[in-house]
């Protein structure tokens, strides 16, 4: 059975996903990100509580279940800290916890399902060793705190669900250690990607190997990477074949992440006609895992003209948002030159030449670095072959019948303004990186030109997007925010 997952708290926005699972049979939500990042956001805040109340007995009233995220270690007792480090083999830690979740559970948020537990992105990541002090090694630090959960959460009557979200593949490794060791009841809950949501990245490799254990896998229909639903993306082909691979290794529960805080403002996969069809795939995979792409075209109403145009505008997608296959965009957001210099090469988290290897991966890396002029060159004809991608589905659009046509030119013009914001960006960034490396291959009038088109994209852009969000929030090139770190 699979499970819905909004991140928008918006109520309106939560009854349409409530009347939408009653509709389709899904009976599990999750409460997570907006909703619910850590238990204490509701337990410091008496109002976001009492509307996620509202929203869980709302959820109740449509006989769907819902599972509540969490993240540990977060405000632990002053008294565990040492030096911004936690203690974390004192017995204290764990009396916290038990009285933290004794409230939660009973108070805060009674008649919850279970609690889905992330030890990334908190404030005391136990699995790390700056933050923490302890004679364990991060193994056993990581199953000691899982154990506990656990019977806290049996104690009450919960289920628990581990989500395996680390950074880097020595972490994985590290986890894929510890999951065989635990309860034979805990939930193993993985993304189908080992990191972020990244159309290159391989398949997680804990899919299929945490020890018999029931595992969800979550796909990410809120395209965060991928525009949000501002424009058409929906990458069939990859998606089918993890599907597959899921199913092949044994997990019978997709959790499909619906939106990006914007779903109250129409971008979610319950409103857009890409999104929508996105949701399809996932209930007639369920209802059918022999289920082939051609297949499943062959259900969609006038797929036979959306599928082309979607395939294109997803190769548009992939191609100026993902140069070379790598990172590039800020959560589909123009990046400052800061964040393209770290997420293209390096950065926070391990990239696609440790996730998937290989020569090709290796010497691309390698170009991004150093900025051989032909790499310049095959970056500049990448993005106009994206753009070219673009004027292919405007093409395509004219032959859609009207009311259809309709439904989708929104998504179409979004696509190109998009499009061709983010190709001029990358202009700017790979001609600077390339005056930084090579600076007797390009001129500084160059440069400027580039500098100049591309603020007056940015200055026609704005009235258009003043009703779109990214991350929930208006994009950064709005008038609230400065231009400058675009720019040389």
């Amino acid at each position: 059975m699979n499970h819905l997952m909004p991140l928008t708290a918006d109520a309106a926005y939560n009854r349409n996903v409530a009347d939408l699972a009653s509709a389709r049979g899904v009976d599990t939500v999750h409460f997570s990100h907006k909703l619910c990042h850590n238990a204490d956001d509701l337990m410091d805040s008496p109002e976001q509580a009492a509307n996620m109340r509202d929203l869980l007995r709302m959820y109740r009233d449509h006989g769907i279940k819902v599972w509540c995220w969490t993240h540990e270690v977060k405000n632990p007792p002053a008294q565990l800290v040492d030096d911004g480090k936690l203690l974390a083999d004192e017995d204290a830690l764990y009396t916290h916890l038990e009285k933290k979740y004794a409230t939660f559970f009973q108070e805060t948020l009674p008649g919850l399902e279970g609690l889905v537990l992330t030890f990334a992105e908190t404030q005391f990541p136990v699995y790390q060793e700056d933050r923490i002090k302890s004679t364990l090694d991060r193994g056993a630090r990581t199953e000691r705190l899982i154990r506990h959960m656990h019977g806290i959460c049996r104690r009450h009557g919960k289920g628990l669900a581990i989500r395996d979200f680390v950074y880097r593949v020595d972490e994985v490794k590290a986890f894929r250690d510890v999951i065989q060791r635990l309860p034979e009841d805990v939930v193993i809950m993985s993304k189908c990607v080992p990191h972020d949501w990244h159309p290159y990245y391989p398949d997680n490799p804990l899919v299929g190997d945490v020890g018999g254990r029931t595992q969800w896998i979550e796909h990410d229909f809120g395209l965060e990477y991928e525009g949000q639903h501002l424009y058409p993306y929906a990458n069939f082909p990859e998606i089918f074949r993890r599907y597959r691979h899921g199913h092949a290794s044994g997990c019978r529960t997709l959790c499909l992440r619906l939106d990006r805080y914007a779903g109250d403002f129409g971008q979610s996969a319950i409103h857009t006609p890409w999104g929508k069809i996105l949701l399809q795939s996932a209930l007639s995979f369920e209802a059918n895992p022999n289920l082939t792409l051609d297949e499943f075209w062959a259900q969609v109403p006038e797929g036979g003209l959306i599928r082309p145009l979607l395939e294109s505008s997803t190769e548009a997608v992939c191609g100026f948002l993902f140069p070379m296959h790598f990172w590039f965009g800020d959560h589909s957001n123009l990046p400052s030159h800061h964040y393209a210099r770290t997420h293209l090469v390096g950065g926070a988290a391990d990239r696609l030449v440790d996730w998937v290897g290989g020569t090709l991966y290796e010497e691309r890396e390698r170009n991004f670095e150093n900025m051989p002029l032909s790499f310049y060159r095959e970056l500049e004809a990448e993005a106009n072959e994206s753009l070219a991608q673009v004027s292919r589905c405007e093409i395509l659009l004219e032959a859609f019948p009207s009311e259809l046509a309709a439904e989708w030119r929104p998504g179409v013009e979004n696509l190109r303004l998009w499009a061709e914001l983010i190709v001029s960006r990358r202009d700017v960034f790979f001609s600077r990186r390339l005056m930084e490396e090579r600076p007797t291959d390009i001129s500084e009038a160059h440069l400027d030109r580039k500098n100049s088109e591309f603020q007056a994209l940015l200055r026609e852009a704005i009235p258009r997007v003043a009703e779109q969000r990214l991350e929930g929030r208006m994009p950064n090139f709005s008038r609230r925010h400065p231009w400058q770190n675009f720019f040389v």
